[in-house]
């Protein structure tokens, strides 16, 4: 009898994944290995992405604060990555539809590669939808810290680690010669690093973007543009309790600057559903 693989493809801000629930066909993790993500995430020879997301059980669970569910996430080029703030808010809105998230348990944490983070849905009110699918989802995420400092060519790079390594420029000209600082700077450390070019157009707007290793340019990168905002706030240009609009190619997301976390919001949404034979 012929193995039938079910995939559901979401997308958040138009950085788009593969989601494998992994729960409900635990044989997937064994089939899923590099070669077939590398082939599935080509979009004219696969079904096309910027990285495939493994839905699995967490490894403990129970207790206030434990995740029930864990997200493990894998590059185009089939690597595995640590974290990733669009693909995780495309997780939490396959578990709405799926295993009901949110009406089962509050509050709610995923387990994934930088640690158990929390998310929400936007409170429902006069200017937001009111269906449960169609609300901000919410990732609470740590301050970043200092991951590694790299000098080239007479300049510093400091890495930041929001569970994956990222270098932000706000320089004006980095942001114009952006393709060409990408190729001089995408393997600043061994493995790859992200690379956000930001250019600030408002008291409390940027516009970014993002080379993710393992992927390329992406149309939105929500640790990215946690990064980019922190790395903001390092040099006042935003300040605690903001709300800080970060405009991407594909879409926006909002980072709130709490002074325990940042707050990642932004829209995830259901694109299609098919099987593998």
């Amino acid at each position: 009898m012929q193995y039938t693989k079910r995939f559901t493809k979401l997308e958040g801000c138009g950085n788009h994944f593969i989601i494998f629930d992994c729960i409900s066909d635990p044989k997937l993790i064994k089939y899923l290995d590099s070669k077939r993500i590398i082939q599935l995430c080509r979009p004219n020879f696969g079904i096309g992405a910027d990285g495939v997301l493994l839905l699995t059980k967490a490894e403990i669970m129970g207790g206030q604060g434990m995740p029930q569910f864990k997200m493990i996430v894998y590059n185009a080029d089939g690597s595995l990555a640590q974290m990733c703030g669009n693909g995780l808010r495309c997780i939490v809105r396959y578990l709405q539809s799926d295993y009901q998230l949110f009406e089962t348990q509050s509050p709610v944490y995923i387990q994934t590669g930088a640690g158990a983070l929390e998310v929400k849905l936007q409170d429902s009110g006069s200017a937001v939808p009111k269906h449960i699918l169609q609300r901000l989802i919410g990732v609470k995420m740590a301050w970043p810290t200092t991951q590694n400092w790299v000098k080239r060519n007479d300049r510093n790079f400091e890495i930041l680690s929001l569970g994956n390594p990222h270098f932000v420029s706000f320089d004006s000209t980095d942001y114009q010669l952006r393709e060409q600082r990408a190729q001089e700077w995408n393997q600043l450390i061994p493995g790859g690093i992200n690379l956000s070019f930001a250019q600030q157009t408002g008291p409390t707007t940027v516009d970014l973007h993002v080379h993710e290793r393992g992927c390329g340019w992406t149309l939105a990168c929500g640790t990215g543009a946690t990064a980019a905002v922190f790395a903001g706030y390092q040099q006042q240009r935003f300040y605690l309790d903001q709300k800080v609009e970060v405009n991407l190619p594909g879409g926006q997301v909002t980072i709130e600057i709490k002074s325990d976390a940042l707050w990642m919001w932004g829209p995830a949404n259901e694109v299609f559903r098919g099987q593998l034979v």
